[in-house]
């Protein structure tokens, strides 16, 4: 199999690091997309020994960053192959505590990112005529639900 290049959105810890390390395992390039520039640095640097690997900072609910992540993967990695849509947050709170914006920044981060990186990512795929797969990653609280965590629950539906 060919080498490729992934993408995977929240891949500086936990299960984000673990599957671009196994992108990078089988011979793959990987651009590491999160919000914290310093942790994804780090993994980086701890993930560079086994393959190619750089990182960006990228607010998936955001469309310029969004676009940026995909301009800047095209440019320093190549053509996509792979999207990881792994970013989340966990608002750990009471419904009735819970204020409007930080509901919508859930809803954001959790539905509205992975619309967001799909779309140019497969807009980017099609303008280059390539071909690849989107991964979208879900949690167990889209089928159960959880004290103080409506938000999460709502936001990762499957």
């Amino acid at each position: 199999m060919d080498a490729g290049v992934a993408i995977v959105t929240g891949g500086a810890t936990g299960i984000g690091r673990a599957i671009a390390e196994a992108f990078l395992r089988r011979g793959d390039s990987v651009m590491i997309a999160d919000m914290n520039s310093e942790l994804a640095e780090q993994t980086v640097n701890a993930l560079s020994e086994i393959g190619r690997c750089i990182a960006i900072t990228t607010d998936v609910s955001n469309e310029d960053s969004v676009v940026e992540m995909v301009r800047r993967t095209r440019e320093q990695l190549g053509g996509m192959n792979y999207l990881v849509n792994n970013a989340g947050i966990y608002l750990h709170k009471l419904i009735v505590d819970t204020e409007l914006a930080e509901w919508q920044r859930q809803l954001d981060v959790q539905l509205t990112g992975p619309f967001l990186c799909s779309r140019e990512v497969a807009r980017d795929m099609l303008k280059h005529g390539e071909r690849g797969a989107f991964v979208n990653i879900v949690s167990v609280a889209a089928r159960m639900g959880r004290v103080k965590g409506a938000a999460l629950c709502a936001s990762r539906r499957s």
